[in-house]
Order: structure tokens, then sequence, then C-alpha cells
């Protein structure tokens, strides 16, 4: 069973050519990352694709059109900060959805955070197995980059009744 856990375009399934069992188009009103709907160790691939836009902290000037564009046609967070909450809650939910050795395809433009930053997101219970880097056109090509992160679950999820598995934000105390 493949999850397309992505802001519902399918522009990665296409991308990749993967033909996902459940679509979830959060923009037409799917259900919240932060809470995936399906029992544990259920899913054996989820395709992860969060806005990658962070208008407030966005400077827009000229190109203003242009990112409010992309935000309504992506989705977008208003700060970095609600942007590493909104992605660690998901991975948690992944981690929980994903059977044993489960895949998790994490895709990342580094349109407005750090491919270094975005990075220190992915929960340690993941194994990088491969990276795929495409390089964006525009007017700065090679500037932006989507990154595919080919993530694998490396570790036994809790038993059932022992809650859900949390990640905090490494570098950042409770």
């Amino acid at each position: 069973m493949i999850l397309d856990l992505t802001y519902g375009c399918g522009e990665m399934c296409r991308t990749l050519g993967i033909d996902p069992d459940v679509k979830n188009n959060l923009k037409q009103g799917g259900f919240d990352w932060s809470f995936i709907p399906y029992e544990d160790n259920y899913f054996d691939m989820v395709l992860f694709d969060p806005p990658h836009i962070i208008l407030r902290e966005q400077n827009l000037g000229a190109s203003g059109k242009l990112y409010r564009n992309l935000a309504e046609k992506y989705g977008h967070y208003e700060t970095s900060i609600e942007a590493k909450i909104a992605i660690t809650k998901a991975f948690d939910e992944i981690m929980r959805v994903l059977k044993p050795n489960g895949i998790c395809i994490f895709k990342w433009c580094n349109i407005r955070m750090a491919l270094s930053t975005i990075e220190k997101l992915i929960p340690s219970e993941f194994k990088i197995d491969d990276i795929k880097i495409q390089a964006n056109g525009g007017k700065r090509i090679g500037k932006y980059k989507t990154v595919y992160y080919y993530l694998r679950l490396s570790h036994l999820p809790k038993p059932e009744g022992m809650g859900m598995v949390t990640t905090t934000l490494k570098g950042k105390e409770d």
C-alpha cells in the first residue's frame, strides 16, 4: 500500500511514476498530516511533499506575485517555525503508519529553507537510502534544487497502546 501525503497536485507521483493506493488531497479538505487516519504499520511507502513556501518571512519584492501563486497552488507556511513543527509532526505520523523497513520518499525544494536545516528534521529512525537532486530552472538556474530523499524506516515501531512515536527538533531544547 502506498500513501500520497502531498498537498494534492500529484506532481510528485507523476515525476516518480508512482500510482499511490491512497491519495490525500489536503488542498481539497483531505486529512491533516499530524493525524493520518490509518492504523499503525499500514503502508509500505509514503510519498511526502510538504509546502516549501514560507510567506511571512519571504522577501517578496518584485517576485511577490510568483510566490503568492506558488503558495496558492502548493500550500505554504507562515513562518519557518510553523514549517518545522508541521514537518516534525508529519514525520511522527509517517513513522507510525509505515511498516517496518517501509520507505518514505521525502521531497524538498530549498526555496526558503536550506537543505541542511530540513535534513535535521528527518528523524534518526530513518536511514537515507538514496538522495536524488534535480536543479530547478528559472532566472537563477542551479540556485534552487529539488531533492528527493529515499528514507527507510530502520526500527520497529512501538507496539500498539504505547503512545505515538515522538520526534524533537534537533538542536532545540524543550
